[in-house]
């Protein structure tokens, strides 16, 4: 706020464009062949900067409940899509395409892998890890920071069991 009361985060230009078609761009360099993007607030903004990328195929999808949801409503729109191995990318990350090409070309044998960094410090808007090894325990924005050793940048890759884990998970949440 307030560069985001009548557009969302996504559509905020980072040197000249906006940070979801820099996404795009990234992801489609990094070898992903198709993007859904799910939208809500402003969402003709998005569609005008989805029908701009020329170089990946992408869709919408409406989140009609995006007003009174969270990141888990989003993923219950798209629900449907989340058949195959998929990545999930927040709409506000900002990445290089080696980023999404090294999580995607990473085999860990793990079903779902969430792509993490490490700093100093944290404050109360990082969405902060616990891990152990290569074991995600925790994740979340209130953590203990005496036990926070990491923070996720707002990208995962969902493989194997990990697909129907996570849409099972979703479609029978209340």
């Amino acid at each position: 706020m307030p560069l985001t009361a009548e557009q969302p985060k996504c559509a905020l230009p980072v040197d000249g464009q906006p940070i979801l078609r820099w996404q795009l761009q990234q992801l489609a360099a990094a070898g992903v062949d198709e993007a859904v993007v799910v939208t809500g607030f402003c969402a003709d903004v998005v569609d005008r900067i989805v029908a701009s990328v020329d170089d990946l195929p992408v869709r919408t999808l409406y989140n009609p409940f995006f007003a009174a949801s969270d990141n888990l409503g989003t993923c219950w729109i798209a629900r449907h899509e989340m058949d195959q191995p998929f990545m999930i990318v927040n709409g506000d990350t900002l990445f290089e395409a080696a980023i999404p090409h090294t999580l995607l070309a990473s085999n860990t044998g793990f079903p779902i892998t969430l792509a993490t960094d490490t700093k100093g410090s944290y404050d109360s808007d990082d969405m902060k890890i616990v891990s152990h090894s290569q074991q995600l325990l925790r994740v979340g924005k209130s953590l203990d920071l005496a036990l926070v050793n990491g923070e996720s940048i707002g990208m995962m890759v969902f493989r194997g069991d990990g697909v129907g884990l996570f849409r099972d998970r979703l479609e029978h949440s209340t």
